[in-house]
């Protein structure tokens, strides 16, 4: 990691995520399960004097197992196929991307934009024409699709679920601004 900071000057860091382990997550796993799989990713980002952010993020999940206790002692493995997100910040604005291949047949993609979210507002005193920027009707756009084919599993990682059957598949569209998000969808 690369970090140079620079009150009156651009400020800039560079980060670099190599083969995070997936069994870091193992806190919050039920018990007795493990999951492998990696996490690795980058980032950079500047920020000059007038707070005009400039970002690039990616992750990427390598494919992996979950395994864990099922019915009567028996244990499951649960193959995922990875997936990544990428998240940009330009004068434009921002845009992110996610594409998730959870379990066989079963994924989540979507994209996020905020098209004038280029201007980070930090808790230092700004100049007044920069104030003006921090606009509360920041317009947020994006969808969202998920599809999960076997419900099934989910008493694994719900227990107060019993007895769950069946297919989900969510197609969302979002709308509206940051403060009164509109959702649309089935």
């Amino acid at each position: 990691m690369q970090l140079h900071w620079q009150k009156l000057a651009t400020s800039t860091v560079q980060a670099t995520l190599t083969k995070i382990p997936l069994s870091l997550l193992q806190a919050w796993l039920p018990p007795h399960s493990t999951l492998t799989g990696n996490l690795e990713g980058t980032l950079a980002a500047r920020l000059p004097p007038d707070h005009t952010l400039a970002s690039d993020v990616t992750l990427h999940l390598s494919p992996g197992v979950l395994t864990t206790p099922v019915h009567d002692g028996e244990v499951e493995q649960f193959v995922h196929h990875g997936g990544h997100l990428t998240l940009q910040i330009q004068p434009t604005g921002l845009t992110a991307n996610v594409a998730l291949n959870l379990l066989k047949n079963s994924s989540i993609t979507g994209k996020v934009t905020l098209p004038q979210f280029a201007t980070l507002i930090l808790p230092l005193p700004l100049p007044q024409q920069e104030k003006g920027k921090q606009d509360p009707e920041q317009p947020l756009q994006g969808q969202l699709h998920a599809t999960f084919d076997d419900l099934s599993i989910l008493p694994t990682f719900v227990p107060q679920a019993e007895k769950t059957q069946g297919k989900v598949k969510l197609d969302v569209m979002l709308g509206g601004t940051l403060a009164t998000p509109q959702i649309q969808g089935q």
